[in-house]
């Protein structure tokens, strides 16, 4: 068991003059094979992932992020202000995420080591020889070279396990997109290699139901937050979901909405709900603004949190396990209430130190006991809501106590005119406009190539309209053939009706008496089958009726029938009742005359049914 407190991170002298490294945009395959998708992949992808994909649209800050380390407290996992704590919560970065409804219902996904082939039969690729898979990693490159594009169903059809198929191909490039994502996006590392790791978290998603991907996005948040703390200079965390998260609640809207549950986009309307907030720009104005905060100047509950049960404590432990993709992480939501829109009593305190780990070859993921800890999550209902959800409650004791907590100690301030500063400053410049000179080359190939399907589209329009003419000429051909012919066949009737007319003339007469004789029987036969048929008729009208008054009869049978049994079930009903409140003197003396009531009535239904009761043997 390796703990941040005792591993590699203690050792490493943090430089002061190197900035921290976030996610600072998105990879221009990734955008690519985004966009490639399509509105029906993308959805599919949505089942999956929720709005995780919109934090692609997010311009990432990289100074709020470095900021926020001098206040992290990794005691507890939570930013300690001037008075007040905070931390990004589940039911947050769920609600961000529009991942579920209620997070104890579902299970942790365990981030287990998987081998190369499992690594290749998950994304369906045949064994190939990359050096890097040796060491746990892949290249983005890799993956969207063969599903990123098109033509890499094409190109790398006999190295893909498609059977040739176009659609089992998509199905698997939607599988490689979510693994690209996740790794560059939120579980992201240095040089943006991908773990084949996450391709066991990946199946698990789409294979399993009832299983959650929000912890373990939040315990690499808190790991990132730990480990640069101590010197780390690159954020393994979502450091856009962290962003977003802080920005909401720094922001004071002038209204407060209405309490809605709902599962909306709130990564893609962030932007608009806080577009009159005016953020600070530099880690050392974001450092000056966090120290000036209090608790009245923070939106505790957001506006939108579309949560009715929240996750407060386990039965086991006062705190969760979250598993990570790099290790295990507490989790004290009782430090937090104000966050969930609840009122904020003194928490239950316990040492977390020694459930804090770090994963490694030779250090097993303690799977069963965070599972076992998440499945005794305790909840609040919607009853334990307070009304002012935006400004938060506090219990007395609880900021009293908090008050005698010392408070962390600020890193010390960075200039940025140091030349090593300055040197990353023209760094980060020239991968911007590096970026921008992409982004614009994307642009105008993607015009080039709107301009060639257009082109495409109308020499194929005009292909059509030349086929439709054609065809248009070959029918009116036909047409004229087809009269020429028939004004032949017309002139050939007429004469052959002519020659007929003139051999009818000889023969009519004679005919004509033949035939009259003939007409003669036939009306007589006809006479005497139609006298038959009526004879019939009659008699079938009398079998009908008498059917009919036979039915009548039955149904009024039938109906008494009912009612008698309908009056035997109700009186048995009822006597039962009655025996139930009986004693059993009672019970005896009642008992032949309900037996008397009960034969009598089964005699009156056979009779009426058609029986003969036989009379009683002297």
């Amino acid at each position: 068991m390796v703990h941040p407190g005792r591993g590699k991170c203690q050792k490493r002298k943090r430089d002061s003059n190197v900035p921290l490294q976030v996610v600072d945009f998105t990879p221009l395959q990734l955008w690519a094979w985004w966009n490639d998708m399509g509105l029906i992949e993308q959805g599919i992808i949505f089942k999956y992932l929720g709005f995780l994909t919109r934090i692609m649209q997010v311009e990432p800050k990289r100074d709020v992020i470095e900021a926020l380390l001098s206040f992290w407290n990794p005691t507890n996992n939570v930013f300690r202000f001037s008075n007040f704590e905070m931390t990004p919560t589940l039911e947050e970065i769920a609600g961000f995420t529009g991942f579920g409804v209620r997070l104890h219902h579902q299970r942790l996904i365990a981030p287990r080591g998987i081998s190369i082939n499992k690594f290749f039969q998950h994304l369906n690729i045949c064994k190939v020889k990359e050096q890097s898979l040796d060491k746990g990693w892949i290249s983005l490159q890799f993956l969207y070279d063969r599903y990123g594009k098109e033509d890499g169903f094409k190109k790398f059809g006999r190295t893909l396990n498609n059977k040739g198929s176009f659609e089992t191909w998509k199905e698997h490039r939607r599988f490689a997109f979510m693994v690209a994502f996740l790794r560059t996006m939120v579980f992201q590392r240095r040089g943006r290699n991908i773990n084949i790791l996450l391709t066991g978290v990946v199946n698990v998603l789409i294979e399993k139901k009832n299983y959650t991907i929000v912890p373990m996005i939040l315990s690499d948040i808190y790991r990132a937050l730990t480990v640069c703390q101590k010197g780390k200079r690159f954020f393994e965390g979502c450091n856009i979901l962290l962003q977003l998260w802080i920005v909401e609640h720094l922001y004071r809207p002038p209204t407060v909405a209405r309490f809605i549950q709902d599962r909306s986009d709130y990564i893609t309307s962030h932007a608009k709900r806080v577009e009159k907030y005016r953020c600070p720009e530099g880690v050392n104005a974001w450092v000056e603004h966090f120290r000036s905060l209090t608790e009245d100047k923070i939106t505790w509950n957001y506006p939108w949190f579309p949560w009715v049960e929240v996750i407060h404590m386990s039965s086991v432990r006062p705190f969760l396990l979250l598993m990570g993709i790099r290790g295990v992480q507490p989790y004290v939501p009782l430090r937090v209430l104000r966050q969930l829109g609840r009122r904020q009593v003194l928490p239950i305190t316990e040492d977390m130190k020694d459930f804090v780990f770090e994963v490694g070859p030779e250090v097993p993921l303690p799977e069963g006991l965070a599972q076992r800890i998440w499945d005794g999550c305790l909840v609040m209902g919607i009853g334990t809501m307070v009304k002012e959800r935006h400004t938060g409650e506090t219990h007395p004791e609880y900021s009293n106590c908090l008050e005698q907590q010392p408070q962390l100690q600020v890193r010390p301030e960075r200039s940025v005119k140091e030349p090593i500063d300055h040197e990353a400053e023209v760094k980060i410049k020239i991968e911007l406009a590096m970026r921008d000179y992409l982004a614009e080359n994307q642009a105008l190939r993607a015009n080039l190539e709107l301009a060639r399907a257009a082109l495409t589209q109308q020499q194929a329009e005009f292909e059509e309209e030349r086929a439709k003419a054609t065809q248009r000429e070959t029918l009116l051909r036909g047409q004229v053939d087809l009269a020429t012919i028939r004004g032949t066949q017309v002139a050939k009737l007429a004469v052959s009706r002519q020659q007929q007319l003139r051999t009818c003339d000889q023969k009519s007469q004679i005919d004509f008496d033949q035939e009259r004789a003939q007409w003669i029987r036939e009306r007589g036969r006809l006479r005497e089958e139609i006298e038959s048929v009526s004879t019939q008729e009659i008699r079938a009208r009398e079998m009908v009726a008498s059917r009919d008054q036979l039915i009548r009869g039955w149904n009024q049978t039938c109906n008494s029938l009912r009612s008698k049994v309908r009056r035997l079930a109700d009186r048995t009903a009822q006597m039962g009742l009655d025996y139930q409140e009986m004693n059993h003197e009672q019970f005896l003396a009642e008992v032949p005359e309900f037996a008397e009531y009960l034969m009598n009535s089964v005699q009156d239904i056979y009779q009426s049914v058609g029986g003969r009761v036989r009379p009683p043997s002297p």
